[in-house]
Formats: structure tokens, sequence, C-alpha cells
């Protein structure tokens, strides 16, 4: 996060024209394009480590999708009114699953329902059809990979930019530039803290081991 919001301030004069101010400037008008490029950017630099169930960004896909299920289940014990009705069996399956399901396991979901809700865009005419499979194709690649393998390689960064490029426009556009920087700054500092495989599925790994993960430096 920290990578990405300083990546922020560095790319900003590129991505909106113009440089980085205080807000004590007062020029209200350019608060909403720094403001998307910050947040673009900082969410973007998560992004990587959705393939991992312990990552900060997982987390809270594992968090929204427990809250989903438990919807769910609520609205189908609700509706099935006596307890052992088939329906209702459903609800309490549905209810155990979202209490006592592992974390891994919420997070391959969390991430399959990006695809589908992706493929679902493409099908409305919402997002286009490129857009709409790039995403697919990197939400099945991040739910079913090792950590810091397909989403860390030049594949996973591909496919993430080409489906921000193409669903968003206009002012969003800026969100999406600085998502994809943000991205590549978090690729960039693990290749220097381990090394990344790039060339995945190939497993030979690129980087400068400057600094340990995990460590002062």
């Amino acid at each position: 996060m920290a990578i990405g919001a300083l990546g922020a301030t560095v790319i900003m004069p590129l991505l909106i024209r113009f440089p980085w101010e205080p807000i004590s400037a007062m020029r209200t008008v350019n608060l909403v394009p720094e403001a998307l490029v910050v947040v673009g950017a900082v969410l973007g630099s998560l992004v990587p480590d959705l393939d991992e169930s312990h990552s900060l960004l997982a987390r809270k896909a594992e968090m929204v999708g427990r809250m989903a299920f438990l919807l769910i289940a609520l609205y189908v014990l609700y509706v099935g009114h006596v307890p052992l009705t088939p329906f209702s069996l459903v609800g309490y399956a549905l209810l155990a699953f979202t209490l006592f399901s592992r974390a891994n396991l919420m997070r391959k979901i969390a991430l399959g329902a990006v695809g589908l809700f992706a493929i679902y865009g493409v099908v409305t005419h919402v997002m286009p059809l490129v857009a709409g499979l790039a995403f697919f194709a990197w939400s099945m690649g991040a739910a079913f990979t090792s950590h810091r393998t397909f989403t860390h390689s030049v594949l996973g960064i591909g496919l993430f930019s080409l489906g921000m490029m193409m669903s968003l426009h206009g002012m969003s556009a800026v969100s999406a530039e600085a998502a994809m920087a943000g991205y590549e700054l978090h690729v960039i500092a693990d290749g220097i803290a381990g090394g990344v495989p790039l060339l995945w599925p190939l497993p030979a790994r690129q980087g400068i081991q400057w600094v340990h993960k995990g460590s002062t430096a």
C-alpha cells in the first residue's frame, strides 16, 4: 500500500497532466482526479496478492464472500419457514458452510464470483467481451495458482491491464491506469525482495534480491 501511494505521487503528472499539489492550494477542481489516482494505485498494489489467502485484499474478499453466503442462508431459512423442509435444509447447509469453511476456499469462491460477474457484464453488454474474458481468466488464474506465480507474471499483468483498459473510460480511465501502475510496482517490489516468475508457467524467477521479505530493510 505504501509503495502504491508513493507511486501515485510520482505518476500523477503523467496521468492528469499537472503536478501534485497539496489540498491547501484549494484547487478543488483537481482533487477528484488526484483522489482517483491515489485510490487506483493503492488498490492496484494489493491486487497481485489475491493469490494468497492471508493477504489484506484476500481477507476483505473472503469477508464479503462470507457476508453474501450468510445473507443467502438467512433468506433461504426465512422463506423456508418450517425448520425441516428441503428448502430450509439448504439454508442450514449454507449457514454451516459460511461459518466453518476455510479462508482459502472462500477466497477462491469470491474470485470465481468476480470472474462470473465479468462474464455477466459481457452478456448484459455492460462490459466489452475482451475485458470480460480478461477479468475472468485473471480471476481463475488467481484462484487456482499458488502464491507469487500467475498474478506476478507478465501474463497476469497483461490480463489485468487489458481488462482495466477495456472496461474503464472517461475519468475512470485515470483509476485504471493508476491501478495498472500500482500492480506493476508491486511486482517490481517483489522482484527486489526475492524474485518473481515473469515468464510463468516457466518456474524460473527474475529479480534482484536486495532485501528479504519481512526484514527491517
